[in-house]
């Protein structure tokens, strides 16, 4: 089930649709203010080794698309205006004759009420031509002559964004009067997969399929505020009435940020890692600070133990006003801050362990979150009931999962079973049940199956062999089989309705 607009074979219809309905620009349709600042300072992997733990800093770096970022935030206009620098290697088998991005505030649901206009785009000194589909999300660069196999690009993008004050949205892109929260706050390259994948954004659910990258941001806000971010801060200084940060991701699927004048920031260590946990103002009846980051670190070293190392060298659990509990980023989660002011523990429990794990289930080992977002959910749901099981014993572990059978349900064994679609659902409670409830019933089954050792082996596995890639249903499905040493064809029935999920 493919819900993309641009897939290979219908790429070349598609553009042309695209480019029938939407006017043709150019970087000399708009201001001067935003001429290029080309060429941009080149990235230091120096700089973003300092990002990794020395189990990852093997990697090779050189390779991955970067993104400089040089951005000022207004908090009176709630507005950012920035320029963008991408170097992208072409990845594929083919000459390129357009990149794509998305446009991600003008979406009308998850990141909805804010807006992101483009205001030039520059290949070297030239200004080159772009489109924007209908609904805004979609930019298409348009580049002649192409761009060859393993040739590697480098454009300018100005652009200015509004922060929304009210929305529609998760409010993950939002501005109130306690904090500023930046998801999707520039233009993000569309993953490329044998062609450029670009789906319509959901109701519920996540739009977080991007690709690896490296970024190296430069962020100006007034001296007041207090900034977490993907990454770590390489420096901080002052220029006028501004701080300006210098901020550097390490390998990351993309770049958010935080802001507030109010923040209470609780930091601890937890094998060579820096946890920091940024407190809004709480009142006298509220769970202090300390107990959630005491779930963040515990969480933190129960994942780093059964799946693999978290891969960076510092985690952020930032409160925002964030609707729907919490959201992942690479090295940093937003989490509700009306959580502890609700006093329920093990909702405040749940929800951090869970964004916790999404720091391997998304940040670590990527996936189709929109076309099959099982994978990383239902991952992240069971690593909460793995998280009690070590931290509160094997009871607390089997009651989590009673939980998520409550809210569940069992599997009717008919197809697509837990590997839904999310553009497929407009409904929280439907789409919740289905995928991280019913997907986490599967993976317990799944390990009472395999039995505990391999189970957890056949993780630490498909930790390793996607680590900062990306995995299929097919795949996971076969290294469940490789380490079950047997067909697991009845439980995939049962599960998904078919005996190889994801072919």
């Amino acid at each position: 089930m493919k819900h993309a607009l641009y897939q290979t074979a219908t790429f070349g219809i598609a553009l042309a649709i695209l480019l029938s309905l939407a006017p043709l620009h150019s970087g000399a349709d708009h201001a001067p203010s935003y001429e290029p600042i080309l060429p941009g300072r080149p990235i230091s992997t120096d700089e973003q080794w300092l990002v990794l733990r020395p189990e990852m800093q093997a990697l090779d770096l050189a390779g991955l698309p970067s993104y400089q970022i040089d951005a000022t935030f207004d908090p009176e206009l709630a507005t950012i205006r920035a320029q963008e620098i991408l170097r992208f290697p072409n990845p594929g088998a083919a000459a390129l004759g357009e990149i794509v991005f998305r446009l991600l505030p003008n979406a009308t649901s998850i990141y909805g009420g804010g807006s992101l206009a483009i205001q030039g785009i520059w290949r070297g000194a030239e200004p080159v031509p772009w489109t924007v589909s209908p609904d805004q999300t979609i930019l298409t660069v348009l580049i002649e002559p192409a761009l060859g196999v393993g040739e590697t690009i480098e454009l300018a993008l100005g652009y200015e964004l509004v922060v929304p004050r009210v929305g529609s949205g998760y409010k993950i892109l939002h501005q109130s009067s306690a904090v500023t929260s930046l998801a999707g706050w520039y233009p993000i390259l569309a993953p490329y997969e044998g062609g450029w994948q670009a789906p319509s954004v959901p109701t519920v659910g996540d739009a977080n399929h991007f690709d690896i990258a490296l970024y190296d941001v430069t962020f100006r806000a007034p001296t007041a505020y207090a900034l977490a971010s993907t990454g770590v801060t390489l420096s901080r200084f002052q220029e006028g009435d501004l701080s300006v940060w210098r901020l550097a991701s390490g390998p990351a699927r993309s770049f958010a940020l935080a802001l507030s004048d109010r923040f209470q920031v609780l930091t601890a260590q937890r094998d060579n890692v820096t946890v920091n946990y940024y407190a809004l103002p709480s009142g006298p009846r509220e769970r202090s600070p300390q107990e959630a980051l005491q779930i963040a670190l515990d969480a933190l070293q129960v994942f780093d133990g059964r799946f693999g190392a978290y891969p960076y060298t510092e985690f952020d659990v930032v409160e925002t006003q964030v609707t729907i509990g919490g959201y992942e980023f690479a090295g940093m989660v937003f989490i509700a801050a009306a959580l502890r002011a609700s006093g329920d523990l093990e909702r405040l429990r749940f929800i951090v362990s869970h964004e916790v794990a999404h720091q391997w289930w998304y940040a670590l080992v990527g996936s189709d979150s929109v076309e099959e977002p099982w994978l990383d959910e239902a991952l992240a749901t069971y690593s909460v009931a793995i998280y009690y099981e070590d931290t509160y014993g094997a009871g607390a572990g089997r009651s989590m999962v009673s939980y998520f059978r409550g809210q569940g349900g069992n599997p009717t064994g008919a197809a697509p079973g837990i590997n839904v679609s999310a553009l497929d659902y407009d409904s929280w409670a439907a789409y919740r049940g289905r995928v991280y409830y019913q997907g986490a019933l599967f993976l317990d089954a799944l390990r009472q199956e395999m039995g505990d050792d391999a189970f957890f082996a056949m993780l630490r596995e498909y930790t390793r062999e996607h680590r900062f890639g990306s995995a299929t249903t097919a795949e996971f499905a076969a290294l469940a089989r490789q380490f079950a040493g047997r067909p697991l064809d009845s439980l995939f029935l049962s599960w998904f309705g078919v005996a190889e999920p994801g072919i």
